[in-house]
């Protein structure tokens, strides 16, 4: 018998419960006129969350885009008809479009790798969005210990440093933002 044993004997919240409040808490930051930020996987996590958001209509109701390579990685599962061909106009179409969205004004959902927040555009999107309690950094995926992600799953109300990969500095952000944690792994409890 060979058993995946990720969690050990810890049983987390059901999947569906977890796909509720992640909706609902993203319908609560942009009904307040806030930003959602969701640090996402390219592979699988991007897509999975574009299906459940599509599922619950937010798609139709909000303006949600895909940053970073999960437009790349999202291109392979439009071609194999996994994702409709109109997600393709959720794309982030290059830095003009991203400086429009991280100056935007609107409520607005962005979905970027990576994932813990070690790296990617997602870094842009938290340093713009961090500092104001109305918007939110919805985390989907494990965040291990010594990652940006787990840092600021604990850090609401402190600072919090990010490095950015083109230049190797650390920026320092307040984080005001609502965080939310919304384990949706793939592995069994």
């Amino acid at each position: 018998l060979i058993s995946e044993s990720t969690y050990g004997g810890r049983v987390g919240q059901s999947r569906t419960e977890t796909e509720q409040r992640l909706v609902k808490a993203c319908e609560a930051a942009l009904d307040r006129g806030g930003k959602v930020l969701c640090p996402v996987l390219a592979i699988a996590r991007t897509q999975e969350l574009i299906a459940l958001f599509t599922e619950h209509g937010l798609l139709d109701r909000y303006p949600v885009f895909i940053d970073g390579s999960a437009r790349e990685i999202s291109e392979s599962y439009i071609k194999r008809g996994v994702l409709p061909e109109r997600v393709r106009r959720r794309y982030v179409t290059g830095a003009e479009h991203r400086d429009a969205l991280l100056n935007s004004s609107l409520p607005i959902m962005v979905l970027a790798p990576s994932g813990m927040m070690g790296g990617g555009l997602v870094i842009e999107y938290a340093l713009r969005w961090s500092p104001y309690p109305e918007n939110l950094i919805a985390l989907s995926c494990y965040q291990d210990p010594c990652s940006p992600g787990y840092t600021v799953l604990r850090a609401r109300g402190r600072a919090v440093r990010f490095r950015d990969e083109r230049t190797d500095e650390y920026t320092s952000v307040i984080l005001n933002a609502e965080v939310g944690n919304f384990p949706l792994s793939a592995h069994a409890d």
